[in-house]
C-alpha cells in the first residue's frame, strides 16, 4: 500500500506514510476499542505493528531485488556475503571479551597503557 508519505525525501517521509497507515488503521478499527483510558495504549500498538510491518516488507523487497541480479552483479553479492551471526557466536564473542578483560586486569598498571 503506498501513500503519500512514501514521497517525502528520507526518514521524515517513511515516519510520515507509517503514522499515516496507523491512523488509517485506528479508524477502521476504532470500534475494536472497548476502553477509552487504553486508547493510548492501543494507538501506540497499532504504530509499533504498522512500523513492523514496514520493516518486514522492505527487507522482503530487498530481498527479492537482490534476486533479480545478473550473473555479474550476484557474484559479486554472493562475494561480499557473510552469514549473520548467531546467538552462539554473540555469546562466543561475549565470552572473549570477558576474558580478555579479565587478563587484562592482571597486568601490572605499567604494562597496561598501549
Amino acid at each position: 500500500m503506498g501513500s503519500g508519505g512514501d514521497l517525502l525525501p528520507g526518514r521524515f517521509g517513511r515516519g510520515f506514510a507509517t503514522t499515516g497507515l496507523c491512523c488509517l488503521r485506528a479508524t477502521r478499527g476504532r470500534h475494536a476499542l472497548r476502553d477509552l483510558s487504553a486508547g493510548r495504549a492501543w494507538l501506540f500498538t497499532i504504530l509499533l505493528r504498522t512500523h513492523r510491518n514496514r520493516v518486514r516488507s522492505d527487507r522482503r523487497r530487498r530481498e527479492a531485488l537482490e534476486a533479480d541480479l545478473d550473473g555479474a552483479a550476484f557474484e559479486a553479492a554472493l562475494a561480499n556475503w557473510e552469514p549473520m551471526h548467531t546467538p552462539d557466536d554473540h555469546l562466543s564473542e561475549t565470552e572473549l571479551r570477558t576474558r580478555l578483560e579479565a587478563a587484562l586486569d592482571l597486568l601490572d598498571d605499567r604494562l597496561r597503557p598501549v
